[in-house]
């Protein structure tokens, strides 16, 4: 990323760093998501963008793993929100930062430290999208580089787990300022409402769950993928709409 967006991803963090109550429906969903995927001995977890903590449990993570990895181009906002929900085990958890995530040599940069039971990247992909520069967000020109983004950011998902860790993986698909019934909408409707919306192409550009879901699946074909139900994220100003996929790359 130029370092116009690496400043916008740090604003953002610092915009949302109080915002540990209003995730907490957000937060059990992509902890749960992890839990899930972890195989029954778990040792290593790596978290990509882990940002302000804000989207995890880290204490419920820590009685699983042995060992938990935070990366992010933003090291203050990572240090202070480790700080904000987490003491007594800090020898668990490790941070690799400053590492932008769709750098060219970013799977060189975290070579060294090794494979995981479980790769996680929650609502990242979406920031490194945004990162386009407007001009190239038609459809035209923006697809194919966002086919390269998601391609770059899951060749790093697998290199990181190896042939035998699970990837874990949830974006935003839409938001309620461009389809305010997000906001409003019941739980079971949230997965017909995004389908209705993929046939009208009104989801964010390039994270379509299903598309997502296609492309994780190649990756490790014949390993289990899964998919959550939508789930809503209360991000103040907007409401989310988000999804998960969990690919269990165990043997």
């Amino acid at each position: 990323m130029n370092e116009e967006s690496l400043a916008k991803l740090r604003q953002r963090n610092l915009d949302s760093a109080g915002e540990w109550k209003r995730y907490a429906e957000h937060r059990r969903h992509c902890t749960r998501l992890i839990l899930d995927a972890a195989p029954v001995k778990p040792t290593r977890l790596c978290l990509l963008g882990a940002g302000n903590c804000n989207d995890v449990e880290l204490t419920a993570l820590a009685k699983k793993f042995a060992e938990i990895h935070l990366v992010d181009f933003d090291k203050e906002a990572v240090t202070k929100g480790l700080k904000r929900q987490f003491s007594g085990l800090q020898g668990k958890i490790m941070i690799h930062a400053p590492v932008d995530l769709d750098a060219e040599d970013a799977i060189s940069q975290l070579s060294a430290i090794g494979k995981f039971d479980v790769v996680a990247s929650l609502c990242v992909l979406s920031q490194i999208i945004d990162a386009i520069p407007e001009q190239q967000k038609n459809k035209e020109e923006g697809l194919p580089l966002i086919h390269q983004i998601r391609t770059r950011h899951f060749d790093l998902l697998t290199s990181l787990a190896g042939p035998q860790g699970s990837v874990v993986i949830a974006n935003e698909a839409v938001s309620s300022d461009t389809e305010p019934s997000v906001a409003t909408c019941e739980a079971p409707m949230l997965g017909p409402t995004l389908v209705q919306l993929a046939l009208e192409q009104k989801l964010f550009m390039g994270l379509n769950p299903a598309v997502i879901a296609g492309e994780l699946q190649a990756l490790a074909p014949g390993h289990t993928l899964k998919t959550t139900p939508p789930w809503k994220w209360d991000f103040g100003a907007r409401t989310y709409a988000v999804c998960g996929h969990s690919l269990n790359r165990q043997a």
